[in-house]
């Protein structure tokens, strides 16, 4: 029964015509069930595209400045950060930032790291769980400036208990980061009176978002796939078909997609899902 928007100018607050607008808001879920109406307002009616629900877990953004750092410094140089710095790498090797964390109970989580990358190329850290490496280079594309920042998503399997995500230098220059946070994006529907209840985790998810000329997807199993990029008016824009990957990863090539607010539908996992990406 809370109202959000009222008399709300899509039209003013896209830009114009034929253009997206994405907004968010953080609402507190008692009894299990989150009710969304849209009602009609004096003008035209705008399509919604879709509603995206995003559970966090308790407590679970770690800023970089206060993880055990070694040698990489925290530092303000840049704006756009959270908290009171982040952390800047000051070697191509033997550099790292590793959180300690307490996980409630195990399951399917995402590593949501935010960064900057101002370079004029994609960078990239070792990441590992528990003293386990699961990637040797996890991509962090650039951002277009080192005070624009974005988020790198990287699902995983922790175990209940105290657990260590560690992103090292591996050899290459690194990005700067600013906090790693653990969530789910639990649902997505469509329509203009939606009533979500609590549901199973998707597969996978897709990163960097926002993105420029390329996204990954990266997914817990191993399947045939076949994604389809939609525009805010409903249109299929982009289309794939991916044999199984070893790596559980498919790159979505998306150069020359306008800018603006898009989904991305995923068939051919146990759990076909929808999610929405940002071209910028």
């Amino acid at each position: 029964g809370s109202r959000r928007l009222a008399d709300y100018d899509i039209f003013a607050r896209a830009g114009g015509a034929m253009r997206a607008i994405a907004e968010t808001f953080p609402v507190t879920v008692t009894d299990g069930t989150l009710t969304v109406r849209f009602t009609k307002g004096s003008a035209d009616v705008p399509r919604v595209a879709a509603l995206v629900v995003e559970r966090a877990a308790p407590s679970n953004r770690y800023q970089a400045e206060t993880a055990s750092l070694v040698g990489a410094e925290v530092s303000t140089l840049h704006g756009g950060f959270t908290g009171t710095g982040f952390a800047d790498y000051a070697n191509l090797t033997g550099d790292y930032v590793e959180w300690t964390f307490n996980q409630a109970s195990a399951g399917n989580v995402t590593l949501n790291f935010r960064y900057a990358n101002g370079g004029t190329t994609g960078r990239s850290l070792r990441l590992s769980v528990d003293g386990t490496v699961l990637q040797e280079r996890l991509s962090f594309p650039v951002t277009n400036g080192w005070s624009n920042w974005s988020v790198v998503k990287v699902p995983v399997a922790l175990a209940a208990g105290t657990r260590k995500v560690r992103l090292s230098a591996n050899g290459t220059p690194s990005p700067n980061l600013d906090y790693l946070e653990v969530g789910v994006l639990t649902a997505t529907r469509q329509g203009s009176d939606l009533t979500l209840t609590p549901a199973d985790r998707p597969e996978g998810v897709l990163s960097p978002n926002p993105a420029a000329d390329r996204a990954q997807l990266a997914l817990t199993t191993h399947q045939a796939l076949h994604v389809q990029v939609i525009s805010p008016v409903g249109k299929v824009v982009r289309q794939f078909r991916f044999a199984p990957s070893p790596s559980g990863t498919y790159d979505l090539p998306l150069a020359g997609l306008p800018r603006g607010v898009y989904l991305v539908q995923v068939q051919g996992t146990a759990k076909p899902f929808v999610t929405r990406l940002v071209v910028q």
